[in-house]
């Protein structure tokens, strides 16, 4: 065997066990429930939740979801929406729903403080003013039909849970978003193994910016958004924090209940990778170097294949069956499109375009600037609070 057969046997038999993982996630991934498999409950008694929504410029959006949440059946529900510095007419929306139904606050910030993330203050403002035995922190645009309460916090009251998150059903946008949601959905479940967040001795956690939601005096006892305030993955480093106080934690699927728009055109895309370049460390080599992996990882045995690469090729042939089954799988259990699922090459494409946009950027910036703020990279490095793996 040459030096080259060598090589491209080694890089096939890697990018094998890649996809060895992520088929093994697609087989796993149903043991998570979806809410549409939890019964509908009487309790005798319903405890209250605080529903808690920071809203930046979110006036597209803002109506349509708050609506369907109230439409739930829940009976003891209070919303709190939080109109983080909007410039646009999301402020005045959220006012007109708290004329109409007493169960909807409001609050109005004008500055964001020194130190603090705008969605983590805005969440932290919404809490203080909460008054309910569960804090449901939802991001803006999140849709839920009706009786979805009333399921989860039947689950959550019998198996005394402190923590759920519910992973949305993320809505068909066009081919090309499809394809980079399916790619970045197969990463997030194969690093976050959602199945084994319940087991206490696992180090897996998880946690949804759409539907996160805690119980109230099992939060107390945690640092609370004070700790988080400058941690940029804040859904899962809420999730993260609960599970290292003692907090019991499940993850449920969204199916028919819980969905929303992760993205709605490649600006709303390109803009949300670069939160993770804080994950990256803001280097520029670190960047390239992670893109040039997942390249040669996810996109190898087509290549291999197609030049009949020696011994390389039969492991690269049974990783180009093993890909797309995997995907499938990943699709029909995250009730996403199957043919953008597929069409793997354009979402590894999408990936890696995002993520080698947004490491160049934050190098180049030395830092992220979000919404109308910029976050040093040493202020944001000292904040991270949850670190994968």
């Amino acid at each position: 065997m040459t030096g080259l057969e060598f090589c491209a046997f080694g890089l096939a038999s890697f990018s094998l066990a890649y996809w060895s993982g992520a088929a093994w996630t697609a087989l796993r991934l149903p043991a998570v429930a979806e809410v549409d498999d939890l019964p509908a409950l009487t309790l005798p008694r319903w405890p209250r939740v605080s529903l808690i929504i920071p809203a930046c410029n979110e006036e597209g959006t803002l109506a349509a979801a708050l609506a369907s949440r109230l439409a739930d059946n829940y009976p003891e529900l209070e919303i709190v929406v939080v109109d983080d510095r909007s410039t646009d007419r999301t402020g005045a929306i959220a006012d007109e729903f708290a004329r109409q139904d007493p169960r909807v606050r409001v609050i109005h910030l004008d500055v964001l403080p020194d130190g603090w993330l705008g969605k983590l203050h805005a969440m932290q403002r919404g809490a203080a003013i909460a008054t309910g035995e569960f804090l449901l922190l939802s991001d803006a645009d999140t849709h839920w039909q009706p009786g979805t309460l009333r399921r989860i916090i039947a689950r959550c009251e019998a198996a005394r849970l402190d923590h759920l998150t519910v992973f949305p059903t993320m809505w068909s946008a066009d081919l090309v978003l499809d394809a980079a949601t399916a790619a970045l959905t197969r990463m997030l479940m194969m690093a976050a193994r959602p199945w084994s967040v319940p087991d206490a001795t696992s180090s897996a956690v998880f946690g949804v910016g759409a539907f996160n939601l805690v119980r109230a005096a099992s939060f107390a006892r945690t640092g609370g958004f004070e700790w988080l305030r400058l941690e940029v993955a804040d859904d899962v480093g809420l999730a993260d924090m609960m599970k290292r106080h003692g907090g019991r934690s499940e993850v449920l699927r969204g199916g028919a209940f819980v969905g929303m728009h992760l993205y709605t055109n490649l600006q709303e895309y390109a803009r949300s990778a670069e939160k993770g370049a804080v994950l990256l460390g803001f280097r520029a080599w670190w960047t390239v170097l992670s893109v040039i992996a997942l390249l040669t990882i996810e996109c190898v045995p087509l290549l291999l294949v197609l030049l009949a690469a020696g011994m390389s090729w039969w492991i690269s042939a049974v990783t180009l069956m093993m890909a797309p089954a995997a995907m499938l799988g990943l699709a029909r259990a995250t009730r996403q499109p199957l043919l953008p699922s597929l069409l793997i090459p354009l979402g590894t494409a999408m990936t890696t375009w995002a993520m080698l946009r947004a490491g160049l950027l934050g190098a180049r910036q030395g830092g992220l600037r979000w919404r109308t703020t910029f976050y040093p990279r040493a202020q944001l490095l000292a904040g991270r609070r949850f670190r994968p793996g």
